[in-house]
């Protein structure tokens, strides 16, 4: 039986509402089954505010990780320990099960109040895992992207652009492309840092110094990659059926972000690549103007939900 792990997310986000709507629609079947790791007296309310089915009628099981009626009056930084003890029992949940792992989103902010340390799902989950290699792939029906530094400020992507670090992201991603896509020989590209990928130098100097290097030694490695490419017109060609590649490497979060949110927001998917196990997230945060409202939408779970069940049927 194929075995799907969801987390709550953060309590004053949309995470409780949309797993709710998620789990009062879900129906097992001998191949699937999903745990929720959350709070049940707050997936109630969630359930109540969205009008949907109670959650005694839910075809999952869920753990109670807290259980507390009055969580209305929990403070941030209670919030953000409370959503991380929720991700550290799914996880270990998955690594003894082998379960697909499924998130909804929490708040980088209430983290680092709790934990005194500023870290996201994926830097948390390679924590957890004693992963030393992770990857952020943003995935739609129509393109896939992978930035070689992830959360970091914009100031400093330059010094985090390394030959070593583009050189295990595109592997990274090529062995995940493989194993998860089935895509026999992954053809990447990778985008330059700089305005036209630098102009030849003379609108920055990385392209000539890092990423042309790491390009030269992954084609020697035998990988199937271009570059560097200017990002503007390397979306535009592959939106139009222009070019064909399978994921783009990009060097920075938002230009992996933008244009694949921009392509499909509500069908793209968070995945993390090089976990000893599945994972998937919608690709937006805790949305609390909206939350608690019954205003959330849900398709961006549905697809994450969907990506989690047809990487793990690839498996």
């Amino acid at each position: 039986m194929n075995k799907i792990a969801i987390t709550m997310g953060d309590p004053k986000g949309v995470g409780p509402e949309i797993v709710a709507a998620i789990a009062s629609d879900f129906k097992r079947t001998h191949t699937s089954s999903i745990t929720i790791f959350g709070d049940p007296s707050i997936l109630k309310a969630a359930a109540e505010t969205i009008h949907c089915t109670p959650i005694e009628t839910w075809s999952c099981e869920i753990v109670a990780v807290s259980n507390d009626p009055d969580f209305r009056h929990w403070d941030d930084a209670q919030c953000g320990r409370l959503s991380r003890d929720y991700v550290t029992n799914a996880v270990e949940f998955c690594q003894v099960s082998g379960a697909t792992l499924v998130t909804a989103p929490i708040n980088k902010h209430r983290w680092r109040l709790a934990s005194g340390k500023s870290t996201g799902h994926t830097e948390y989950l390679a924590h957890l895992t004693q992963t030393t290699d992770v990857g952020m792939m943003m995935a739609c029906p129509q393109l896939r992207t992978v930035p070689v530094t992830i959360h970091t400020p914009l100031q400093q992507v330059s010094k985090n652009i390394t030959v070593e670090k583009i050189i295990k992201c595109s592997i990274l991603t090529n062995i995940f492309l493989k194993k998860h896509f089935k895509i026999k020989s992954p053809r990447l590209a990778l985008t330059g840092l700089n305005p036209h990928a630098g102009e030849q130098g003379d609108l920055g100097q990385e392209e000539i110094t890092t990423i042309i290097p790491a390009i030269a030694q992954l084609r020697q490695m035998g990988l199937d990659v271009s570059g560097p490419l200017p990002a503007d017109g390397l979306f535009a060609s592959l939106v139009a059926g222009q070019v064909q590649y399978d994921t783009v490497i990009c060097m920075y979060h938002d230009q992996a972000m933008i244009p694949v949110k921009a392509l499909d927001f509500q069908n793209t998917v968070n995945i993390t690549m090089g976990l000893p196990f599945i994972r998937t997230s919608p690709d937006h945060g805790t949305a609390e103007d909206i939350a608690w409202q019954g205003r959330a939408n849900t398709q961006h779970m549905m697809a994450a939900l969907e990506m989690a069940l047809a990487l793990n049927r690839k498996e």
